[in-house]
């Protein structure tokens, strides 16, 4: 059994502003938004061009440095 390891990011896509939790395996790619406010992290949770997050590509980055195995 493998362990899983998770980031928690902000959704930006709406005003609700709610967290969420991702596998770190399931990120595909990290990049910024072309509205200069937010960051596209396409994931394979979502089945429609990725989840705009608040946090930015570096910080995503330090994130998942920063995760655990659970």
């Amino acid at each position: 059994m493998s362990n899983i390891r998770f980031i928690e990011v902000t959704n930006n896509y709406n005003l609700n502003k709610t967290k969420m939790v991702l596998s770190v395996n399931g990120i595909q790619g990290i990049y910024p938004h072309e509205n200069g406010k937010s960051t596209i992290l396409k994931h394979d949770s979502h089945n429609n061009g990725g989840y705009e997050v608040a946090e930015s590509v570096k910080k995503i980055l330090e994130l998942i440095k920063g995760s655990k195995a659970i």
